[in-house]
């Protein structure tokens, strides 16, 4: 647990309000399941097959502890994930959407691309400033998750993912629902197709859907810090480059502990490193292969592994 976590850990004063929170959204019929406390990760492993709509199960569990709410989508539950970008790091500009400040300013550019309105749907404002615009698609339509696909700072949370519910909170800020509907509105066909089209591979002529945008680290006169961006540069570029049956899965684990180094010795940042990884998973298939829970999973556990806890700083001659 991060230290901002860790003192805003909650109470028993926050049973109620998380335990409503999560009520409301069985009531919806959107799956919860209990997430760590003052944290964004599952309490269980099994989470996508223990999560639920019975109330009374819903109860037993929030009235045990201040769990924040995990809301699991997919299954007819889209969010849009308007993204606020991370400190420390300079993003590449995603073709669609050129000079996003962030989430809310690249669903702008594609709703104008789109001559849409912004969408009047539940939403709610993340702990970072940022918002989760809730949609109702066709269960029968499989909508996948993915990272910046259809714009910069645009997340697709869908099949086999799960969002942070309203309530919760994480390092002293807390999701809220803003005002207006309280249900999802139904997804808008221009933007259901944006995300279909990074996946439909049954249209021949499809355009195909545009890599993840790579982050580029802000240049620094500091000799140490420019070592570490190149190393750090360098592993994400090397994993990106991976085939299928190479080994990728144990390399971005290997390269997540390695990058921590880094963190530790002080010269890059945990997002930086996060983003570097998450980009090279993306752009070597990974993501797309084994869903973005899974790969962020397996870079925070390398990062937290205890060979990534050794400060890794530059050679001599460096």
């Amino acid at each position: 647990m991060n230290q901002d976590a860790a003192a805003h850990r909650p109470g028993v004063a926050d049973r109620p309000r998380l335990l409503a929170a999560a009520l409301g959204y069985a009531r919806r019929g959107m799956p919860v399941h209990p997430l760590r406390l003052g944290e964004k990760e599952p309490r269980w492993l099994a989470w996508q097959r223990r999560a639920t709509c019975d109330e009374t199960e819903v109860r037993r569990l929030w009235e045990r502890a201040p769990y924040n709410v995990g809301v699991m989508t997919g299954n007819g539950l889209v969010v849009i994930d308007l993204d606020q970008p991370k400190p420390g790091v300079v993003y590449r500009e995603h073709a669609a959407t050129p000079g996003a400040r962030d989430g809310r300013d690249a669903l702008r550019m594609l709703i104008e691309a789109a001559g849409a309105a912004w969408p009047q749907t539940m939403t709610v404002t993340t702990a970072s400033g940022g918002a989760h615009l809730y949609f109702a698609t066709d269960p029968d339509i499989e909508v996948r998750s993915s990272v910046r696909r259809i714009g910069q700072h645009i997340d697709v949370r869908a099949a086999g993912g799960y969002v942070v519910g309203i309530g919760s909170e994480v390092g002293g800020h807390r999701y809220v629902l803003q005002p207006g509907p309280t249900e999802p509105a139904p997804m808008p066909q221009w933007l259901l197709d944006l995300c279909l089209a990074q996946h439909d591979e049954h249209q021949e002529h499809a355009d195909p859907a545009p890599a993840p945008s790579a982050p580029v680290f802000a240049p620094s006169s500091n000799r140490a810090r420019a070592w570490a961006v190149g190393t750090l540069q360098g592993m994400a570029n090397d994993l990106a480059r991976m085939a299928p049956g190479t080994g990728r899965d144990t390399e971005l684990y290997k390269k997540s502990s390695r990058g921590h180094r880094l963190v530790v010795a002080g010269l890059v940042t945990e997002a930086e490193v996060e983003e570097a990884m998450l980009w090279a998973a993306g752009s070597c298939g990974l993501t797309a292969e084994h869903g973005e829970l899974r790969v962020r999973a397996s870079i925070r556990s390398g990062m937290a592994s205890r060979r990534g806890q050794a400060p890794l700083h530059p050679p001599a001659s460096a």
